[in-house]
This record gives C-alpha cells, sequence and structure tokens, in this order.
C-alpha cells in the first residue's frame, strides 16, 4: 500500500462548492482557513482526520483551492516549488469529482456517502471513469471497486479512526409518532411536544440502535427493513428503539425537515405504522452520548446501513454495542467483501452482513 502520510506532508483538495465557501486570497491555504468557515461538518470531520494523522508523522497540510488548473509545465513547476518535497495529494470528495495532480501520487477520502445525491455521483464516476478510480493509489475509509473489462479493481483501503469523538452538542430525543396526512404533520407534533426525557430508557430489557441515512433511505428495501424494525418494536414493551434522524443535503437541514423526511421515507413502503405515537421508540437528533447508550437498560444491539460514515466515532465507540450488524443491498453485494474487511477493523469485531433482496433481485 502507498504510503499517504510522511514527513514531508500532504497537498490536499477540496470539493468545489466547499472551496467556493472560503474567503481565500491565493491558490494555495491551510487548515486555520477553514476554522471559521461554513463549510459542511462532514468535511470538517474528514479534514481533521488527515490533519491528526499528518501530525502524527510531522507532516504540514498544503491545501489546493483548484487543482485542475495545475496542468502544464508552468503552473506545475510554480506548484512543486510551494510543496518543498511532498510527494502525494489527497483528494477529499464529496462524489462528484476527483481531481488528480500530474507528478504526485494522487488518492482519495469520499467522506460523506450518507447524502444521497454524493453517493449517486460518486456511482456515475465510478461508472464513467473507472481507470480514474483504479489509478489512485489509497482510498480513506471506503472500499470502493471498479469494473475493468472482466476484472473489478480498486485502490487499497486505508483506515483513519478518530482517538476521541467529536465535541458535539448533546443530541436530544423525540418520541416517535406517524399521524394521518402528511410527513409534515407528524413533524410538526413531535416539534410541539417537544424533546423527551432519556431516563426512562433505563427500564427497557432490550435496546436497539440504528442511524439512519439519507441514502439508505432513499432504497425502499432499506425502508422497508427499517419500518420492520420500527413495527417490531413498538409492539413489544420489553424494547426500545433509536433512530438517528439523517444528515440531509444542503437546503434541507432544518429538524423538521429531517423528521418530516425520516417519517415519509419510513411509512412510503410495504410495513404499515400504527398511526399513534410510540412509547419506546425515538428519534435521536444527532450522535448519541455514550453515557446515554451505557445507561440503557441492556446493552443495545447497533444496526448500520452501509453508507453510515462509521468514521465518525472511534473504535471504542463501537465496544458497547451486544451485537453489530451491516444492512447491504443484495444487488450489490459482491461489492461487500472489501467493505466488510475495512469495517472489521474500524468496529473492533467482524459484524454481521445481513442481504436486502427486492423483488427485482432475481439472481442475488
Amino acid at each position: 500500500m502507498a504510503e499517504i502520510f510522511d514527513e514531508h506532508g500532504l497537498a490536499v483538495s477540496l470539493p468545489a462548492g466547499e472551496v467556493a465557501k472560503l474567503s481565500l486570497s491565493g491558490s494555495l491555504f491551510s487548515a486555520a482557513d477553514l476554522a471559521a468557515a461554513p463549510v459542511s461538518p462532514g468535511l470538517l470531520r474528514a479534514v481533521q482526520l488527515v490533519e491528526a494523522a499528518s501530525a502524527k508523522r510531522g507532516g504540514r497540510l498544503v491545501f489546493i483551492a483548484r487543482p485542475e488548473v495545475f496542468t502544464d509545465p508552468v503552473t506545475l513547476g510554480w506548484l512543486g516549488e510551494r510543496l518543498h518535497g511532498i510527494g502525494n495529494h489527497l483528494c477529499i470528495t464529496d462524489g462528484g469529482a476527483v481531481r488528480v495532480l500530474p507528478g504526485l501520487r494522487n488518492h482519495m477520502f469520499f467522506y460523506q456517502p450518507g447524502l444521497h445525491a454524493n453517493a449517486e455521483a460518486f456511482g456515475r464516476l465510478c461508472w464513467r471513469a473507472p481507470e480514474l478510480i483504479a489509478g489512485l493509489g489509497v482510498q480513506i475509509n471506503s472500499a470502493a471497486r471498479v469494473q475493468l473489462g472482466e476484472t473489478s479493481v480498486g485502490p487499497a483501503s486505508q483506515l483513519l479512526m478518530p482517538q476521541t469523538g467529536a465535541a458535539a452538542d448533546p443530541a436530544e430525543l423525540f418520541g416517535f409518532c406517524i399521524t394521518p396526512g402528511p410527513a409534515e404533520r407528524a413533524a410538526s407534533w413531535m416539534l410541539a411536544r417537544g424533546p423527551v426525557d432519556p431516563a426512562p430508557l433505563t427500564g427497557f430489557a432490550r435496546a436497539a440502535y440504528l442511524p439512519l441515512t439519507e441514502t439508505a433511505l432513499s432504497e425502499p428495501v432499506f425502508c422497508d427493513a427499517a419500518a420492520d424494525h420500527v413495527a417490531a418494536t413498538f409492539f413489544d414493551p420489553a424494547a426500545c428503539l433509536l433512530l438517528r434522524l439523517p444528515e440531509l443535503a444542503s437546503g434541507n437541514t432544518t429538524l423538521a425537515d429531517r423528521l418530516a423526511f425520516a417519517v415519509a421515507r419510513l411509512s412510503r413502503g410495504r410495513v404499515a405504522l400504527p398511526r399513534v405515537p410510540a412509547g419506546n421508540i425515538f428519534f435521536l437528533t444527532g450522535d448519541p452520548d455514550p453515557a446515554l447508550l451505557d445507561g440503557l437498560g441492556a446493552a443495545p444491539a447497533l444496526t448500520l446501513p452501509g453508507s453510515f460514515d462509521f468514521w465518525r466515532h472511534p473504535t471504542a465507540f463501537y465496544s458497547r454495542f451486544a451485537s453489530i450488524a451491516v444492512l447491504g443491498l443484495a444487488a450489490r453485494r459482491r461489492a461487500y467483501g472489501p467493505l466488510a474487511t475495512l469495517l472489521t477493523k474500524a468496529l473492533g469485531r467482524k459484524p454481521e452482513l445481513r442481504w436486502l433482496k427486492s423483488d427485482h433481485d432475481e439472481h442475488a
């Protein structure tokens, strides 16, 4: 595997949409320019991981605003003089593009697969430009594969995990409810009722945690599987279920939007969910406080969609779960082998893979 991090440092490029939010005075900038900028939390998490890994090797990060302009000998010479021996370039991508720099070893970090538009864009990129992906040295925290002729290939996977959990405002709990009518009505009802006291969660004999993603909730088979879990818990008073609300694409980020989106997707499938409040199912507005999970009446079971950005938590976070399962699409079963290997290392144990099969997956 190519070594990304060394004492010389690392050149880093970011998605064009995120760079456009910055006030820059030149083509090169530093991590300090991101600190107060209105970039996405997912991007900041990715940059912090890369920054910590580079610092361990004594290297520095040099951010490049527009790597696509460095293509000819003159511009590449100008850049080389300022990189001072840096030989690796990491493209932190939202899936829309993977930019490479001639003369450097190029790598990628697809950091937010849970956003549906990002996942779709990255899928199209792998389909239309497989040689680009295959030619990369390393991919961080992913296991993407592309097809070159009869051969499935992909860059080597490198795991980067935080050592501690990120500081964040405590997540709030909202009691789950689907009301008659549009999903926005249910969201308004939950918001009007307000956050729920987590103290009663200690009284349940069984607990489960399922973080939702926009990408997963865009797959009908996942919506059916999640709704099955909700329905089973609804009629089991000894069990409780925590559903982390998905992060949504820019422009739909209010709590009301997130609640309405989750309710609409969970209630649109083949599983008929009761139209009354549930006293043992809760939406979480963000990542759960470890103390909340540790205070449950029993060690919870964790179920992850394949699009969950598992690197948002340190490996130690996952040790508190009684079991871990990953939901994958049966139609893409062959692609999950490399991901399962990566997840085993990231989660500290081998997760169970559960395959979601639609009516169209005759050969899955």
